[in-house]
C-alpha cells in the first residue's frame, strides 16, 4: 500500500524550524569580529540608490521604500558616506548688499572656505578703511586742500556779487538778500534816501512827497534791466557752486582712491583667487570700490563734527560702512568630500532658510542683510539631502516647496518670512542637491497618486525587501553587523549561539525557513534586550539561554491577549471539542494582530444544511462582521460547491457557516478550507475530527492554497 495523505504530508520539528549552521559563524564572540555596517541581502534597492546618487541628473532623486526598522535609512547612510568621500567640496554660499538695489541681496559663491575669509576681510577693510579717513583727518592735508578748493571759488562768487552790487548802486538800486522759508536769494532793490526799500512803497512814497514821479519813473524803468543781469550773475554764482561742489568731489576721490585701492587689494589678497576665477567677486568688488569712494565724504565730514562736538549724534546715524557685512549661509570650512545633510525636522523654514524681521513699535517691518537665514537645501547644495517622506509630506508647505526647488534648480528665501512679506528680496541661489525620501512602499503609491509631478522628480524607486535569503554571506552581514551595534553602545559581547538564535528567531518572524527578516530593529533590539538579562545573571558573555530568556520576557510582557484565550479556553468560557468526531463541526485556526503580539487561537466552525435554494447563507457576512477578504473566499466557496455538485441539476441546498463565539469582525480566506469541510461533512454526514484544528484557503477547483501566519 502507498502512504496515506497523513504520512505524506505530516511535518516533524525540524521541518519547522531553521537552525543556523555553526560553520557558518566563524567566531566564538562578536569580539572576534571585526565592526561593520554592511547589510546584505538588498542588491536591487542598493544598485537603484547608488545608480541616483553617481547619475546627479535632474529628475534622478531616489524614494527609499521599505519597512521601518527594515536598515533602510542605516543603508543609506552607509552608501551616502561613500559616494560622498571622494567629491569635490561644494562651494561657499554668501549673501552681500547689492549696492544698485538695496532690497535685493545679491548672492555670491566663493570655494570651500573662502567665505568666511571674504567675511573677515571684509570687516578688516571697515576698520582699514574708517582709519585710513581718520588718519587723513589727522594730518589736516586733505581739509587743507578742500579749504584752499573752497576759499577759490568763494573768493570768485564774492568778487562776483561785489562788482554786481557795484553796479547796480551806480544805477540807484542795492542788492539785498530775501528769506523763503529755508532758502535764500538775491533781489534788486531801489535805494531811497540811501536805503532799500521794497518797489510795491515806491507809489507811497511818492504820495508822502519823499519821492520824486520822475525818479520813481525812473527806477521802474531800470528795473527790469537790472533784473536780467541779476539772473545772469546768480546764473554764474551757480556755476561756481557748481564747480565748487565738483571740485570738492574730485578732491574727495582723489583723497579716497588710493585708500580704497588699497584696502580692495588686501580682501583679493586675502582670498587668494586666480584672476577672473570668481567674475562675480570681481563685479562686487568693483561696487564696494565705487560705494566706498561715494561714502568718503560723509565719513571725513562725520569726523569732523566729532571732533568739534563731544556730544555728536554720530552714534545714533546708520553707519555707512555695515553695508560691506557678509552674511555667509553656507560655510564649508574643514568640510571633506560631498555634503550629506539629514534633516529630522523638514519644516518649509529648516529646509529653504527664512527671513528674519523685526517689527517696529509703528508696526513697520524691518530686516537687514544678516536676517537671512539658509535651510538644509543650502547646506546639500552639490551633495545629498536625506529626509523622512512621512515627516516632509506632513509639514505644511514643505512639499510644495521641495517640488519647486527640484523642478526650477532655484532655491528663494523670500517666501519663507514667519512675519509675512519681507523687506527683503534675496537673489535666488542655484541648487543641485539629490533628495533621498525614506518612507513606506504604501506613501510612495499614495503620494504618486496623489501628485503626477512626483515621479518625474523622483525617478529612481530603492525598494528595500521585508525579507532576504537566507545564506552564509547574509548570515555573516549579519553577525558583523550585531558586532558594529555591540561595539557602539557597549553592549556585552555576544557568543557564536546566541547570534544563531537570534538570526534563528528573524527566520521565524520571516515566515520561511528560507527567508531572513530584514526587521534590524527588531534583531538590535534582541540583543540589547539580551545582553540586560546576560548581565543580570552574573555572565560576561551573551549566550543561547539569555536569548531564550529575552524571548520568553517578550511573550510574557505582551501576552496579555493570548492568557485571556487561554484562560477563556480553560474555563469553558470558549467552546472548543478536542476529542471524538462530530458532523458539521471543525476547528479553524483564527490570528489577530494587536500593537504588541500577533497570536493564533482555535475557534469553532459550524455548518448546517438542508434542501432550498437559498444557497450559502454565510452569518458573518449577513450580520455585517466580514471583511471584503472573508466575503470574496465565501464566494469562492459556492462556485466550487456549484462546479462539483451542480453539473447535471440544479444545486437545492440552504446552508449556513457560521464562526461561532466570534462578536467582532472577521477578515481573511485562510478558513474557507475549514468552512469547506464543515459544509461536506453536514452535507455528507461524515463526522470530522476535533482534535485537529484547520486553516488554509481554498480556490473554487478546491485547491488547498499556501498559509500564511504559520507561526502564529
Amino acid at each position: 500500500m502507498g502512504e496515506s495523505i497523513e504520512q505524506r504530508t505530516r511535518l516533524e520539528v525540524d521541518d519547522l524550524l531553521w537552525r543556523c549552521p555553526r560553520e557558518w559563524l566563524e567566531f566564538e564572540t562578536t569580539a572576534d569580529l571585526g565592526a561593520c555596517e554592511e547589510i546584505f541581502g538588498q542588491p536591487r534597492a542598493v544598485a537603484a540608490l547608488r545608480l541616483a546618487l553617481r547619475l546627479r541628473s535632474r529628475g534622478y532623486n531616489v524614494f527609499v521604500a521599505g519597512p521601518s526598522g527594515s536598515g533602510r535609512t542605516r543603508t543609506v547612510r552607509r552608501i551616502l558616506r561613500q559616494e560622498a568621500g571622494g567629491g569635490a567640496v561644494p562651494d561657499d554660499l554668501c549673501y552681500v548688499m547689492n549696492f544698485e538695489d538695496l532690497k535685493a541681496p545679491r548672492l555670491i559663491r566663493l570655494p570651500a572656505g573662502k567665505g568666511r575669509v571674504l567675511r573677515e576681510a571684509m570687516a578688516t577693510a571697515a576698520d582699514r578703511f574708517r582709519q585710513g579717513v581718520a588718519a587723513l583727518r589727522a594730518s589736516g592735508d586733505h581739509r587743507r586742500r578742500r579749504e584752499s578748493v573752497a576759499k577759490d571759488h568763494l573768493e570768485e562768487q564774492t568778487t562776483l556779487l561785489s562788482e554786481f552790487q557795484d553796479e547796480v548802486k551806480q544805477e540807484g538800486f542795492a542788492l539785498v538778500e530775501v528769506n523763503l522759508g529755508p532758502y535764500r536769494r538775491h533781489e534788486i532793490a531801489p535805494l531811497v534816501d540811501g536805503q532799500p526799500v521794497p518797489f510795491h512803497e515806491l507809489a507811497a512814497l511818492v504820495r508822502d512827497g519823499k519821492l520824486d514821479e520822475a525818479d520813481a519813473g525812473r527806477l521802474r524803468e531800470r528795473h527790469p534791466d537790472l533784473a536780467a543781469r541779476l539772473a545772469q550773475t546768480a546764473a554764474k554764482y551757480r556755476a561756481i557752486a557748481r564747480d565748487l561742489e565738483q571740485s570738492l568731489s574730485e578732491a574727495d576721490k582723489d583723497a579716497a582712491r588710493p585708500l580704497v585701492d588699497e584696502v580692495l587689494e588686501e580682501i583679493r589678497s586675502a582670498l587668494a583667487l586666480a584672476e577672473g576665477l570668481r567674475p562675480q567677486l570681481d563685479e562686487y568688488l568693483e561696487q564696494v570700490g565705487q560705494y566706498l569712494v561715494a561714502v568718503f565724504p560723509l565719513l571725513f565730514a562725520a569726523g569732523e563734527h566729532v571732533a568739534s562736538d563731544s556730544d555728536s549724534v554720530e552714534t545714533a546715524m546708520p553707519d555707512p560702512l555695515a553695508a560691506l557685512r557678509v552674511n555667509v549661509i553656507v560655510d564649508r570650512t574643514g568640510q571633506k568630500g560631498l555634503p550629506i545633510i539629514e534633516e529630522a525636522n523638514p519644516t518649509a523654514a529648516r529646509l529653504f532658510g527664512f527671513i528674519e524681521v523685526q517689527r517696529t513699535p509703528e508696526g513697520e517691518v524691518r530686516a537687514d542683510l544678516a536676517g537671512i537665514h539658509g535651510g538644509a537645501m543650502h547646506m546639500a547644495d552639490g551633495g545629498f539631502l536625506l529626509l523622512n517622506a512621512h515627516d516632509l509630506l506632513q509639514e505644511d508647505g514643505a512639499w510644495a516647496g521641495l517640488k519647486r526647488v527640484l523642478r526650477t534648480g532655484r532655491l528663494s528665501v523670500a517666501g519663507n518670512t514667519p512675519e509675512g512679506a519681507a523687506p527683503l528680496v534675496p537673489e535666488a541661489a542655484p541648487i543641485d542637491a539629490t533628495v533621498i525620501l525614506v518612507g513606506t512602499p504604501a506613501l510612495r503609491e499614495l503620494a504618486a497618486a496623489e501628485d503626477e509631478e512626483f515621479s518625474k522628480l523622483f525617478k529612481v524607486v530603492s525598494v528595500f525587501e521585508e525579507r532576504v535569503p537566507v545564506s552564509r554571506p547574509v548570515v555573516s552581514s549579519y553577525a558583523c553587523f550585531l558586532a558594529h551595534v555591540i561595539q557602539e553602545e557597549e553592549l556585552l559581547p555576544h557568543g557564536a549561539d546566541a547570534v544563531a538564535r537570534i538570526l534563528e528567531t528573524m527566520v521565524r518572524v520571516a515566515g520561511g525557513r528560507g527567508k531572513l527578516a530584514s526587521h534590524l530593529r527588531l534583531f538590535t533590539d534582541l540583543a540589547r534586550e539580551s545582553s540586560l538579562v546576560a548581565a543580570e545573571m552574573g555572565s560576561d558573555v551573551v549566550h543561547r539561554e539569555h536569548v531564550e530568556r529575552t524571548l520568553l520576557d517578550r511573550r510574557q510582557r505582551s501576552g496579555f491577549l493570548s492568557s485571556r484565550i487561554l484562560e477563556s479556553i480553560d474555563e469553558g468560557l470558549l467552546l472548543l471539542d478536542t476529542e471524538g468526531a462530530v458532523v458539521g463541526q471543525i476547528n479553524a485556526l483564527a490570528v489577530v494582530e494587536t500593537s504588541l503580539e500577533r497570536l493564533g487561537y482555535p475557534v469553532r466552525v459550524t455548518a448546517t444544511t438542508a434542501v432550498g435554494r437559498s444557497g450559502i447563507i454565510d452569518i458573518e457576512r449577513e450580520a455585517e462582521l466580514s471583511g471584503e477578504i472573508y466575503t470574496k473566499a465565501s464566494l469562492i466557496l459556492g462556485g466550487y460547491l456549484r462546479s462539483r455538485f451542480a453539473q447535471r441539476h440544479p444545486l437545492a441546498i440552504t446552508a449556513s457557516v457560521c464562526f461561532e463565539q466570534s462578536y467582532g469582525g472577521v477578515e481573511g480566506d485562510s478558513a474557507s478550507s475549514a468552512e469547506l469541510a464543515a459544509l461536506l461533512s453536514s452535507l455528507g454526514g461524515v463526522p470530522l475530527r476535533q482534535d485537529l484544528a484547520v486553516t488554509g484557503a481554498v480556490d473554487q477547483h478546491g485547491h488547498v492554497l499556501a498559509v500564511g501566519g504559520i507561526n502564529e
